[in-house]
């Protein structure tokens, strides 16, 4: 099984109701692990969602996204810096 690390973005009312634990247990049912250490972002002025972080097996991934409570799905890519980027 091969998992990969998302970045989600899920309906307010999902956040608001619940510690991110808890919205953990109800995105697992998709197959998401949440990361606890990212916490809940939040997107849009006014609060239109959040941005959560986590994992999920790439044969669920298409699960997750059909989701209800899911909005989109980003593959969270790892992002380096260019090679001489800053250098004089």
């Amino acid at each position: 099984m091969i998992e990969k690390m998302v970045l989600i973005e899920v309906r307010p009312t999902i956040v608001q109701s619940s510690n991110l634990a808890i919205v953990g247990r109800r995105l697992s049912r998709y197959g998401f692990t949440i990361d606890l250490k990212y916490g809940a972002i939040p997107l849009g002025e006014p609060l239109t969602s959040y941005c959560i972080r986590g994992r999920v097996a790439e044969d669920r991934l298409n699960e997750l996204k059909s989701a209800n409570e899911v909005l989109a799905v980003w593959e969270d890519t790892q992002v380096t810096p260019f090679a001489g980027f800053g250098s004089a």
